[in-house]
């Protein structure tokens, strides 16, 4: 995630650097930019991801959590899942969350 060699651009033009965490859209703004100003350590999400993995994203953001995750992957994706509503531009779209749809933003 500090230096993706690969990203994915999803049908609604969301930039993912991995399932569910956007950089940008590519509709919104082009992909030069969206790369150009990626810094990752001071990313909302990847900076504690790439500091500690989901359990320093857990605890940055004070996150109520299990005890036992199936992997990794589980225990981040669980506490994205309980962000998306404080970081919708990031952690979307819905249907890479099992199509739980957030609120529209104002």
């Amino acid at each position: 995630m500090r230096e993706p060699e690969r990203l994915h651009v999803d049908p609604f033009g969301n930039l993912q650097v991995c399932q569910g965490i956007s950089l940008g859209n590519v509709f919104k703004r082009s992909l030069k930019d969206i790369c150009e100003a990626y810094d990752p350590d001071s990313h909302p999400i990847i900076g504690p991801l790439l500091k500690g993995g989901p359990v320093e994203l857990a605890r940055v953001y004070a996150l109520p959590h299990n005890e036992g995750y199936a992997d990794a992957c589980h225990f981040c994706f669980e506490a994205r899942l309980a962000l998306r509503k404080r970081f919708p531009r990031i952690l979307n779209p819905d249907q890479m969350y099992g199509g739980q749809e957030m609120e529209p933003e104002k």
